[in-house]
């Protein structure tokens, strides 16, 4: 039986006592553990539970963690689609007027979450029956859409709220990594890779724009592989933009391909950088897609979900391309679709996943683009190995920007002013 510390026996008690509680940890506090127990005791306490996540890969993380099925908020809330005037439009199957039929239901990776999600989510939850944990990381990016809402939540005040913050975890340099980039306590970074003995964190200090892109693409395709790591399945490059510099995912993305995708003509799509065995992203929420396996069967299709193009069906116009967390094969277009290589992904599109391998370019050019949220976000991807590439300076500029996390949206306060209307 695992003993825990005080910080989570508080958390344990602050679920058991309150409808609503919110669980707040960095890496290596021992969040998932708490989590994996609270789930436990919610078993014994026959409560019918439900585990959720804005993205695929988090829900499937979650659910090995925890030993329990979860799935994504839009699964959970079953999107349903509609045609008008050739317009497809769609809504939640559980909403205000059809509730979900859980007793308990935790939902990770709150930061990620925006205003209309949540709100989507929390309406189809019943208040007097329904007990709630929001568990995050307030250190990471906020959400892409607007919002602001972890952060918030905590703010305002007026909701249980445990954090973890003491490090149990003794992941080496990456967890020193991550620590001192939300610390802002940066020192000298390591410059010897040995996973064995806990140093998992290395910097390789480069100046140029090319030379950081070469080291790059020879650490992911030779490197790594050299120590056993599959250069599509375990190893991915993140980069805060998609375009416009040979730092940016489509370039590492095109120069990665070449090499550990090559293909025939006649196994590539014409006039695109998709091929056979191309590795993919999904970039749009789509309600609608055709299952490969079950014809007029729909899947749901969302931003996040990552794949691979199987099999591109000789002269037809659709492709078939297997997506993971859940499994399932999907034909789509292959000249309108919404797909990217991925290879490399930005941080933002990362972010809920983890990654055996994670290479990282840094470099002044992305002054405007790195801060300390998505420096953090990126760094705490990694499992077993994290590379930075680039300049240290980059990285100490990165770290003294915060703007990102003073998102202002009332939120807090219109919490505030709502219980104090019922006092």
């Amino acid at each position: 039986m695992i003993k825990l510390t005080d910080q989570q026996n508080k958390a344990l008690q602050t679920v058991q006592q309150n409808k609503l509680s919110l669980l707040m940890g960095y890496p290596g506090t021992g969040k998932t553990t708490i989590t994996k127990e609270i789930v436990q005791w919610a078993k014994k306490q026959n409560y019918s539970i439900a585990l959720c996540s804005p993205t695929g890969k988090a829900a499937h993380v979650l659910s090995e963690a925890c030993e329990h099925p979860a799935s994504t908020i839009h699964r959970l809330l079953r999107p349903v689609v509609e045609k008008t005037n050739g317009k497809v439009y769609f809504s939640f199957k559980h909403n205000k007027g059809n509730l979900l039929p859980f007793t308990f239901i935790i939902v990770d990776e709150c930061s990620m979450i925006g205003n209309d999600l949540m709100s989507n989510l929390l309406q189809a939850i019943n208040p007097e029956k329904t007990k709630v944990l929001l568990v995050g990381d307030s250190a990471q990016l906020p959400s892409v859409q607007p919002g602001n809402i972890l952060a918030d939540l905590i703010f305002c005040e007026m909701i249980p709220y445990v954090e973890l913050t003491k490090v149990h975890r003794h992941d080496g340099e990456i967890i020193n990594f991550i620590t001192a980039i939300r610390t802002n306590k940066l020192d000298t970074l390591p410059k010897a890779l040995d996973p064995k003995s806990g140093k998992n964190f290395v910097h390789i200090e480069c100046f140029s724009p090319q030379a950081i892109h070469d080291t790059v693409v020879k650490l992911a395709t030779e490197n790594m592989v050299r120590r056993g790591y599959d250069t599509t399945k375990d190893v991915q490059i993140l980069s805060p933009v998609n375009s416009k510099t040979v730092l940016s995912c489509d370039a590492f993305n095109e120069s990665i391909q070449k090499i550990v995708n090559p293909q025939p003509d006649k196994a590539c799509i014409e006039n695109s950088v998709f091929r056979l065995g191309s590795k993919v992203i999904n970039t749009q929420n789509i309600y609608d897609a055709v299952s490969a396996d079950h014809g007029a069967e729909k899947e749901i299709l969302l931003n996040g979900d990552m794949g691979k193009i199987i099999d591109l069906c000789g002269v037809d116009k659709s492709m078939i391309v297997k997506f993971q967390n859940p499994d399932r094969k999907i034909k789509i277009s292959k000249y309108y679709h919404h797909l990217k290589l991925a290879y490399s992904l930005t941080i933002h599109r990362a972010q809920g996943s983890q990654f055996p391998v994670v290479i990282l370019p840094v470099h002044s050019t992305f002054a405007y683009n790195y801060n300390r949220a998505l420096m953090y976000t990126a760094a705490s991807r990694a499992q077993e190995i994290l590379i930075t590439v680039g300049q240290r300076s980059a990285i100490s500029q990165a770290v003294r920007s915060v703007k990102v996390y003073q998102r202002k949206t009332f939120l807090s306060e219109k919490i505030q002013n709502r219980l104090l209307k019922d006092l």
